[in-house]
């Protein structure tokens, strides 16, 4: 069974603020942007097999888990600096005899 082409508008705008065009799903004329024309398009949609979306997510999920890894390490890098520097302090402080 074939994928359904997916069709949308498209609104190509122009502002004072810059020489790019936006484009857009929306017209966005009414926050000041000049509405300089409009276009459809229609992107065929690939067929996707059960397989092929189960791999996706797994590679989703393996790419969460690497950022939340990788997010620990620094904040746990972060906190052992914060003991040395502790230590450091600590060592440094002068005892009285």
């Amino acid at each position: 069974m074939k994928a359904p082409d997916i069709t949308t508008t498209l609104y190509l705008h122009l502002n004072a603020f810059t020489s790019e065009p936006l484009i857009c799903t929306c017209d966005m004329s009414h926050f000041g942007h000049a509405l300089i024309s409009t276009c459809e398009v229609s992107v065929p949609f690939p067929e996707i097999t059960p397989e092929y979306l189960a791999e996706r997510k797994m590679s989703a999920l393996r790419e969460q888990q690497q950022k939340i890894l990788s997010d620990a390490q620094i904040k746990a890098n972060e906190l052992e600096d914060q003991v040395q520097k502790l230590l450091c302090v600590e060592r440094q402080t002068p005892t009285k005899a």
